[in-house]
């Protein structure tokens, strides 16, 4: 999921990890001029993991948060064109799915997203785990308000949510829809969602390039 536009990687990882897996050296040799941020133990959900790395994003640039627990096929550059062709603040990728294990996107009478929730079914568009800001500015402000006003779910700070602040401000926010678990998206998260993706042949596509 590399794009042809000038891009940088940050990793964050469990530090334990990195040592046990030699994932310095492999990082650095997959994505050159990576940053890689060595966590200490688990934090207080997916938005403190990303705030975590608020020193290497660049504040004035476009930034991008995947998750690593899913694989996507889909055209990386023409999801990135969406939100620069609806000059958005932000830019969701969804799939078709009921399942409240996911996070969704809401939307009012227009059709415009009007919230993000987490583990609430409010319509048939469901985060992936990949979001976008306009900048990172925008995205480390938006973290810091909704600790402040500890808007937490099952506990912790999700990433999603952070989007309504940015709704709260007027500012736009899309979705680009790439199909369903299992046509579009894989899970990779579980065992068995990993070994079914081993058995298709689109995970040898995903490994192609990539070194032991």
């Amino acid at each position: 999921m590399t794009p042809d536009c000038p891009h940088r990687f940050i990793f964050i990882c469990q530090a334990e990890q990195v040592a046990a897996y030699g994932l310095r050296e492999k990082l650095n040799a997959w994505a050159p001029g990576c940053g890689i941020v060595e966590l200490g133990g688990l934090t207080g959900g997916a938005a403190c993991t990303v705030y975590a790395a608020r020193h290497l994003i660049n504040y004035d640039q476009q930034v991008m948060i995947a998750n690593s627990d899913q694989y996507v096929d889909v055209d990386i550059n023409a999801y990135l064109h969406a939100m620069n062709e609806c000059d958005a603040a932000g830019l969701i990728m969804t799939m078709k799915a009921s399942d409240p294990k996911w996070s969704f996107v809401g939307f009012d009478s227009q059709g415009h997203i009007n919230r993000v929730v987490e583990k609430e079914v409010i319509s048939d568009e469901a985060t992936v785990g990949i979001y976008n800001f306009r900048s990172g500015g925008q995205l480390v402000s938006a973290i810091e308000a909704m600790v402040l006003k500890d808007l937490r779910v099952n506990g912790e700070f999700y990433v999603a949510p952070a989007y309504n602040e940015l709704i709260e401000q007027g500012a736009k926010v899309i979705h680009y829809s790439i199909g369903a678990e299992g046509h579009g998206m894989y899970g990779l998260g579980i065992p068995v969602d990993l070994n079914l993706f081993l058995s298709l042949p689109l995970s040898r596509q995903a490994a192609s390039g990539v070194g032991n």
